[in-house]
């Protein structure tokens, strides 16, 4: 007997699972071993009712109320407060002596197998929640045969989940050749069993829905294990939007190559119109005026004061000819060139041209001014025709009064924009229009001379650099030609 205390004793004491006696009337703890203590984080439980320990009151009212009903509790699962106010899962028993008015209870912690089922659990609702909310078809395959799949399958494939199930294999809804000719069952069997192998799958197949409509798809195929069994997940995506959207591109690059190459060979057409009109066209208009200034100067006596008038009007027509001639060729070589972009000086280049423009035609009487520093990205050669189509434009419409012209820049949303600006003759803004359309004036060619081609080569030039061109003027005002790169 002496013995036997004595075993149960060790047992009690050296025990890891918590062990206590407590009075059934209020619950005071009578004797718990160190077991308990550890659990409770408490030296000594004197004093205290094992409710207090519970930190949910249902827990203590079930806990009663099955004691009174069956005088046991068996691995009852609840919820514990430390000392410190830190929470436990518990996994309790408890037997109840009514003769004796005691209660005795042993108890372990549960708390790592239940945070580990809640995790699963959490996990397994997040898993669900994506698997039904997916917008792409998944299911799962066992034996080349599907098990289950999300409602987005259902959408996919246009039909009901015993239709899927009884469907049996994805190969169900796929034509017997895939689009590149490779025999659908065989490369079905031959992605699953890669998979299976652990390598997965991602590539494009052609897929039927329930109707028999043909789409195209893209598999993911990956290994997962459920339970210990080894099953496929696949991930199938609709792509068909996708592929008429790349089938559109495609066509449109064949048409862009197809234009592309008539555009080519429109320049090279246009190329040896060049040619001819710089060769062939040139050579009357020499004859021409070179006829009509021998007859001026070897038969003035022979010819009267009005045939002379009529040769000088031949010569001044043939003249302006070759002059539109030249400048049409400019236009055209303008389009055609290609750009070479370098960093340029404006303001140093804007006075170098004005310098020029000053010395040439006697406008010493006019001030130019120009910001210094202003520095663009383009093509210094194209930028440097700008230059001097501007300013020869603000220059001739100054006409001999006095005045300036002032280059500078402005910023706008950002960005810069420059100027040309003048105090000249100005013009109508009814008329801005037509200021960039080749050949066409908004002065009388006997007030001030030019053919009209000035400002569209401008124009064509400042297109080709991506940028924009556009005039503000009033008539004896002056006018200001503003652009961007």
């Amino acid at each position: 007997m002496h013995n036997d205390i004595n075993r149960y004793h060790r047992l009690f004491e050296d025990s890891v699972v918590g062990m206590w006696w407590a009075t059934f009337e209020d619950g005071v703890i009578l004797e718990a071993n160190p077991a308990m203590h550890r659990l409770f984080g408490v030296e000594s439980f004197e004093g205290t009712r094992a409710i207090d320990f519970y930190a949910r009151s249902k827990d203590r009212e079930r806990v009663k109320e099955q004691l009174l009903q069956v005088g046991a509790v068996h691995d009852l699962e609840i919820l514990y407060r430390k000392k410190d106010g830190t929470e436990f899962w518990g996994s309790h028993s408890a037997w109840l002596y009514p003769e004796q008015g005691i209660i005795e209870g042993i108890m372990i912690d549960v708390s790592h197998r239940r945070w580990t089922e809640e995790a699963l659990r959490r996990s397994e609702a997040k898993y669900k929640t994506l698997f039904n909310c997916a917008n792409d078809a998944i299911y799962i395959i066992r034996d080349s045969e599907i098990i289950d799949c999300n409602p987005q399958t259902l959408k996919v494939f246009g039909c009901s989940l015993k239709e899927i199930l009884a469907a049996q294999s994805p190969i169900r809804f796929s034509p017997p050749l895939q689009p590149n000719g490779k025999d659908t069952r065989v490369k079905f069997f031959e992605k699953i069993g890669k998979t299976l192998s652990g390598e997965s799958q991602f590539f494009e197949w052609k897929h039927y829905r329930h109707d028999g409509t043909p789409f195209d798809a893209e598999v993911s195929l990956n290994r997962i294990e459920l339970d210990g069994e080894v099953l496929v997940q696949a991930i199938v995506r609709d792509i068909t939007e996708r592929k008429q959207a790349e089938e559109r591109i495609r066509k449109a690059n064949e048409d862009l190559r197809r234009r592309s190459a008539e555009l080519e060979a429109l320049n090279k057409e246009l190329e040896a119109f060049s040619y001819s009109v710089s060769h062939d066209l040139r050579a009357p208009l020499r004859a021409i005026d070179g006829f009509s200034q021998a007859l001026l100067e070897d038969y003035h006596d022979k010819v009267d004061e009005e045939g002379q008038d009529f040769l000088r009007r031949v010569r001044a027509a043939s003249q302006h000819m070759a002059r539109l001639i030249d400048d049409i060729l400019v236009l055209s070589r303008i389009s055609r060139a290609e750009l070479r972009y370098g960093t340029v000086e404006l303001s140093a280049m804007a006075s170098a041209v004005a310098e020029e423009l000053q010395k040439a035609g006697g406008k010493e009487q006019i001030d130019f001014v120009a910001v210094p520093g202003i520095v663009a990205k383009g093509d210094p050669n194209l930028l440097r025709i700008v230059m001097e189509n501007l300013l020869n434009n603000a220059y001739k419409f100054m006409g001999s009064k006095k005045g300036t012209i002032e280059f500078g820049m402005v910023v706008e949303d950002e960005k810069p924009v420059y100027f040309v600006r003048d105090t000249g003759v100005g013009f109508d803004m009814a008329y801005a229009n037509k200021l960039f359309t080749p050949f066409q004036r908004l002065h009388r060619e006997d007030e001030f001379e030019g053919i009209g081609i000035g400002l569209a080569t401008v124009q064509r030039i400042i297109h080709r650099h991506g940028g924009h061109i556009w005039a503000e003027g009033e008539v004896g005002k002056g006018a200001t030609f503003y652009f961007t790169l």
